[in-house]
């Protein structure tokens, strides 16, 4: 139930594996410029792309609810595992050069 209602959000569904997964076979350090990650979206787009997106209308989500930090054992092992595609992405461009191991370690541990 979990799943299919995890299906109606949007980046839950359009993921990291859903546009990644079928670009990997060709995806190599020699064809990538760089990555933009969330976690560094302003310092990554002012240091590759020149503009900082800071002053920019943010959108806010008031909806959101819970976090990493309160759900339950279970709760993270079963978002862990819906992830897991995910999860293999990142590894996968970090094992082809195309993530740092500070992007990694952000991506994967929060770090």
């Amino acid at each position: 139930m979990a799943a299919r209602d995890f299906q109606l959000i949007h980046h839950l569904r359009e993921s990291i594996s859903f546009y990644l997964k079928p670009l990997l076979p060709v995806l190599k350090y020699s064809n990538i410029y760089d990555v933009i990650c969330q976690e560094n979206l302003s310092a990554d787009c002012e240091k590759l792309l020149g503009v900082s997106p800071n002053g920019l209308a943010e959108r806010k989500n008031y909806l959101r609810q819970e976090s990493p930090a309160t759900l339950g054992g279970q709760a993270m092992a079963n978002l862990k595992r819906y992830l897991h595609d995910n999860y293999a992405c990142i590894t996968s461009l970090w094992c082809k050069g195309i993530l740092s191991d500070r992007q990694l370690n952000v991506l994967m541990l929060g770090e």
